[in-house]
């Protein structure tokens, strides 16, 4: 606030203490001029401590937390430094929550690679002897070594004497089952379940592809783990880089989970898949061999031979075919040559599997192939995988393996210009081109089984056509 004054109603001081800087010197007054000229910064810095500090304050306070900005020299009358709004104001205190306020509440702790029950509820507050017997209740109905990255506990803290004390907690074990530990008046714990109870639902979609399987399946509202496995079934016959054409379609039934608030809880297996490429239809159904009592679930074609073959086309995730089978020029050795395999350009350290079921036959350096192995399968049939960056656990000469089974990692051994594998299929000792080969079917029906097989297909034929009405019938209203 700017104020008026009788320049001669106050003593004229020469100097005034110790100087602040040069520069403030340089802007006082020229002498013999009456009144003083505050610097800038004697005004803006005050101005920020205020509204820092949040409470008005004086300028003898501010000083004290920026000794020497108010002092500099000058010549003429100068102002009064009575600390007169510091004589009237409480001084500066910050209000501190106390600990038992700050510690209680509901909190979620999000279990982390190496975490423990144990761990997890003493990280997040609570002392260790209730820890141990809130995990002790907890252990009668879900095992702590089952706890796993991404799983969360809600905890609920209540006041007490010394800061905070567990009041409850529970943890999600399964979509449709809670464990609750809570504190009873004796200060120990009882645990208990809690069962959400779930309806099973069939879905049944069938959609356009545009530009691939996945991206349509996205767009059907099909959850990821589903088209992921619906790719896996056909991946056996079809190649999605090649045979996928806009204008193909696709099918496929599953069953669902529902909660009672009408949400997708789970995502069971798929029953029914189907594949329209160009005028070429492919089905698949599942079916358990001897009725489900201890038969293993698998995936048949319509005339119940199954989709599993003996050998898959591509035993890598991902991989974009970046060299076909054929002749061409060598990128290192610059001269056109027989390329007798499959390259697919994948990062390095990509598990690769074993094609099919056999016994390593090789499993080491193999001169241009850098890292190597070759695994020999029934009737003739070989696989061999190069430039590998490493090995498998337990992959030796010898050595049993089982179709889908990590045997290396891919990387960039040997003669190579980049991390890629290196695939070849061998028939009696020649590399053949897998793209074309008929590879040979893992198993057949017969008799019993076969029977069994079309009655279920058959009766999935009828669900497909009740619920494809039901649809129809939904839409029109």
């Amino acid at each position: 606030m700017a104020s008026s004054h009788d320049e001669n109603q106050y003593p004229l001081h020469t100097k005034m203490q110790p100087v602040r800087n040069t520069a403030i010197r340089q802007r006082s007054r020229a002498p013999g001029r009456a009144g003083v000229k505050l610097p800038f910064s004697a005004v803006l810095l005050p101005l920020i401590a205020l509204a820092t500090f949040g409470q008005i304050a004086s300028i003898d306070r501010i000083s004290a937390y920026f000794p020497g900005l108010f002092f500099y020299e000058a010549q003429g009358p100068a102002y009064p430094a009575t600390p007169v709004v510091s004589q009237i104001l409480p001084p500066l205190t910050a209000v501190q929550p106390s600990p038992a306020s700050a510690a209680t509440g509901v909190r979620i702790l999000t279990v982390t690679s190496g975490d423990t029950l144990q761990s997890l509820l003493t990280e997040g507050g609570v002392s260790w002897d209730e820890a141990q017997r809130a995990v002790a209740a907890i252990g009668k109905f879900f095992d702590p070594r089952d706890l796993h990255a991404g799983q969360q506990l809600d905890v609920m803290l209540h006041p007490a004497q010394t800061g905070a004390e567990l009041a409850r907690v529970s943890i999600k074990a399964d979509v449709d089952r809670v464990i609750v530990a809570q504190r009873q008046e004796n200060g120990g714990f009882a645990g208990r379940e809690v069962i959400n109870p779930l309806t099973q639902t069939s879905r049944l979609v069938s959609a356009r592809i545009e530009s691939s399987l996945f991206e349509a399946a996205i767009a059907a509202n099909i959850r990821p783990e589903i088209v992921v496995e619906l790719i896996r079934l056909f991946s056996y016959d079809v190649d999605f880089q090649r045979d996928i054409q806009p204008g193909d379609s696709f099918d496929v039934l599953y069953d669902r989970d529902i909660d009672a608030q009408g949400r997708v809880a789970r995502t069971g297996a798929i029953r029914y898949a189907a594949l329209t490429i160009g005028n070429e239809r492919k089905e698949l159904f599942r079916f358990a061999p001897g009725g489900g009592s201890g038969g293993k679930a698998e995936y048949f074609n319509s005339k119940g031979h199954a989709a599993q073959k003996a050998i898959m086309k591509t035993p890598v995730d991902g991989g974009k075919l970046s060299s076909r089978f054929g002749m061409r020029r060598h990128p290192i050795l610059g001269y056109t040559r027989m390329h007798k395999g499959l390259d697919f350009a994948i990062p390095t350290g990509t598990p690769v599997m074993a094609a099919g079921q056999g016994f390593v036959e090789m499993a080491g350096w193999n001169g241009a192939y850098g890292k190597y192995i070759r695994v020999r399968h029934n009737d003739g049939y070989s696989t061999a995988y190069g430039h590998l960056s490493g090995l498998g656990k337990g992959i030796r000469k010898g050595a049993r393996v089982k179709q889908g089974q990590i045997i290396g990692y891919s990387g960039s051994t040997g003669r190579s210009t980049g991390p890629h594998l290196h695939y070849e299929v061998l028939v009696n000792g020649a590399q053949v081109n897998p793209q074309n080969m008929a590879l040979p079917t893992a198993h057949a029906l017969t008799g019993r089984e076969l029977a069994q097989f079309r009655q279920l297909r058959d009766a999935i034929g009828a669900e497909r056509a009740a619920l494809g009405q039901a649809t129809i019938k939904a839409a029109s209203f």
